[in-house]
């Protein structure tokens, strides 16, 4: 019994021990983070989550005004319409190069579709494409938050949220204003699909969370992101982050 007594001790112990360690870790990232700054790195940063954000969505409305133009060549009958549109997305967990790869397949299996013969393969490159866009509609404002000090976060995620509402509602007249010029459903496929390869080209130019590479056991990497986004919001050398 004593024993059995002893063990339970010892482990609430270490539970204390690995909650103060994570709360401490937690603690001194937000002070790294306040040290390198909210300026050009964050604006970047967040731009390019606004981005990948407004890509999925054009997407994703896109194939509402694709299928009707496009019922004649997939011989699409009209109840098939919205069981396609309606397809849910599976949620994604990752950082970066899981946002990259993801944003990047959903963008090429979208050009992909427009040279697909009929309904069935058509539905399964959108089927197929959604799941990887899953992704970047969950983990972009995630990834975001993480490399803003704490207390510009919330700040910065509701203007990223603003822009999203507002791309949202500006994406009908968008794409009404490009039916016009590219008429064949092919070339509307493909065009709704570049933003994804473009931002995911853009996404090479940001740094990993170093939020995730603190809990993945990266001290140094994380440093490096810190005095990367230091340099980059300052315009002073790395070194002299501290």
């Amino acid at each position: 019994m004593k024993i059995k007594k002893i063990l339970a001790v010892n482990m609430k112990l270490e539970k204390r021990c690995q909650d103060t360690v994570r709360c401490d870790m937690e603690t001194d990232l937000e002070t790294a983070l306040e040290l390198a700054g909210a300026g050009k790195y964050q604006i970047f940063h967040c731009g390019l989550m606004v981005a990948i954000l407004g890509s999925a969505i054009l997407e994703m409305i896109g194939s509402s005004f694709i299928l009707p133009s496009a019922a004649c060549d997939l011989a699409l009958e009209d109840h098939m319409k919205g069981i396609i549109a309606s397809i849910p997305n599976i949620d994604a967990l990752g950082r970066k190069p899981v946002l990259l790869v993801s944003t990047l397949l959903s963008g090429v299996i979208g050009l992909i579709a427009a040279f697909m013969p009929n309904l069935l393969s058509f539905a399964l490159c959108k089927f197929v494409g959604s799941l990887f866009l899953s992704c970047p509609s969950s983990l972009g404002f995630a990834f975001a938050g993480e490399l803003m000090p704490k207390k510009r976060r919330d700040l910065a995620l509701l203007i990223c949220n603003a822009s999203l509402m507002l791309i949202a509602s500006l994406c009908p007249n968008f794409i009404r204003s490009i039916s016009t010029y590219l008429r064949p459903w092919r070339l509307l496929t493909m065009a709704y699909s570049m933003p994804l390869i473009l931002s995911a080209l853009w996404l090479t130019q940001a740094k990993e969370s170093p939020k995730f590479l603190m809990m993945k056991g990266k001290p140094d990497e994380a440093l490096g992101v810190l005095r990367h986004i230091f340099a980059f919001n300052s315009g002073q050398s790395p070194d002299h982050y501290k």
